[in-house]
C-alpha cells in the first residue's frame, strides 16, 4: 500500500494526489500485523507478573488469608497471630533476596515499557516515538483538512492521517489479454486504520505514563535500599502511634528485605490496628528483645 506525500493545494483525499515521483511515495507494510503486535505486547506485559507470582509463591496470601474472616474468634485470631510472629522472627534478615526479586520485576516492567516504545517505533518505521507529541501539536494548530466549494484543500499534515491513512493508492498487477502484465491504480479504503489510530494514540500516552510512574516507583525503592532512615519514614506513614526513635531502631535490626516483606507487603494486606500490634509483637520477640515499641 502506498501513500503519496502531498505538496499540491487541491487533492482528492488527504495523502493522495497524481504524483508519479517514487521519492514522494510512502509504503505501509504494518497493516496486516497490527493485531499480532497487540498480542505480543500483552504477552510481554504479563512476563514480570508471571515471574513475581512464581518467586513470591503466595507467601503473603498464606500468612494473612485467615484474617479476612470478620467472624474469627479471639482465640483463633491469637493463634494465627502467633504463627505469623514465629515465622517472621525465625526468618528475620532472610528476606533480602525476596525483596531483590521484586525490585528486579519492577526494573523488568520499566524495561518492558521502554522496549515496547522502541519496538513500536521500529514497527512504524521511526514515526511512533514522537507520535503523541505531533498529534497534540496538530490539534492545537489547524484542522485535518478544509472543505471549500467541493474541493479538499491540503493543510498542515495530520500525523494521524500520515501514519494511519484511511484511503491509499494500491497497485494491482495482472495478466492482460495479450499475456502481458498490466498495472492498475486503485483507491483502497483501510477501514481498520480508523480504529488503529485511536488505539495507538491511547497506547502512546499510556506507555509514557507507565514509564514515568515505573521510573518514580523504582527510584523510590532504590532510595529505600540505600538509605535506611527513609524506611522508617515510610513505615511511620502507616504507624502514626509508634515512637519514631524506637521504630527506627527496629528497622536497623533488619535489612531491606525485612522492611519490604514486613512493612510493605504485610501492611497492604492487613488492617492498621492488626499491623500495629503485629509490629509491636515482633519487636518484643526479636533476639535479645532490645526494643519495646510503645503505642
Amino acid at each position: 500500500m502506498r501513500l503519496v506525500i502531498v505538496q499540491s493545494d487541491e487533492i482528492p483525499h488527504p495523502g493522495i494526489d497524481s504524483s508519479q515521483n517514487p521519492t514522494r511515495f510512502r509504503y505501509y507494510r504494518y497493516y496486516q500485523w497490527v493485531y499480532f503486535i497487540f498480542f505480543l505486547q500483552a504477552f510481554m506485559f504479563y512476563i514480570p507478573e508471571w515471574l513475581w507470582k512464581i518467586w513470591e509463591g503466595q507467601k503473603i496470601d498464606n500468612l494473612v488469608s485467615s484474617f479476612e474472616d470478620v467472624l474469627l474468634n479471639e482465640t483463633e485470631r491469637r493463634r494465627k497471630m502467633d504463627t505469623i510472629i514465629r515465622y517472621l522472627t525465625k526468618t528475620w534478615k532472610m528476606h533480602y533476596w525476596y525483596a531483590m526479586k521484586y525490585i528486579f520485576c519492577e526494573f523488568l516492567s520499566l524495561a518492558n515499557v521502554v522496549g515496547q516504545m522502541y519496538l513500536l517505533d521500529k514497527f512504524f518505521d521511526g514515526r511512533f516515538k514522537t507520535f503523541g507529541i505531533r498529534v497534540v501539536q496538530f490539534s492545537r494548530t489547524q484542522k485535518q483538512f478544509t472543505t471549500y466549494s467541493n474541493t479538499t484543500l491540503s493543510s498542515k499534515w495530520d500525523p494521524k492521517i500520515m501514519l494511519f491513512p484511511r484511503v491509499t493508492k494500491c497497485i494491482f498487477r495482472r495478466y492482460g489479454k495479450t499475456s502481458n502484465i498490466e498495472t492498475y491504480d486503485a483507491l483502497c479504503i483501510m477501514t481498520l486504520n480508523i480504529i488503529s489510530e485511536k488505539l495507538f494514540i491511547f497506547l502512546w500516552f499510556w506507555l509514557v505514563i507507565l514509564a514515568a510512574l515505573s521510573s518514580i516507583n523504582l527510584l523510590l525503592n532504590l532510595i529505600l535500599v540505600v538509605i535506611p532512615i527513609f524506611r522508617t519514614y515510610a513505615l511511620r506513614l502507616r504507624l502514626h502511634h509508634i515512637n519514631f526513635t524506637k521504630l527506627h531502631a527496629l528497622i536497623r535490626q533488619g535489612n531491606y528485605g525485612d522492611f519490604f516483606f514486613l512493612l510493605d507487603l504485610l501492611s497492604l494486606n492487613v488492617d492498621n490496628i492488626l499491623f500495629t500490634e503485629l509490629v509491636r509483637e515482633i519487636s518484643n520477640e526479636l533476639p535479645g528483645k532490645q526494643i519495646v515499641l510503645q503505642i
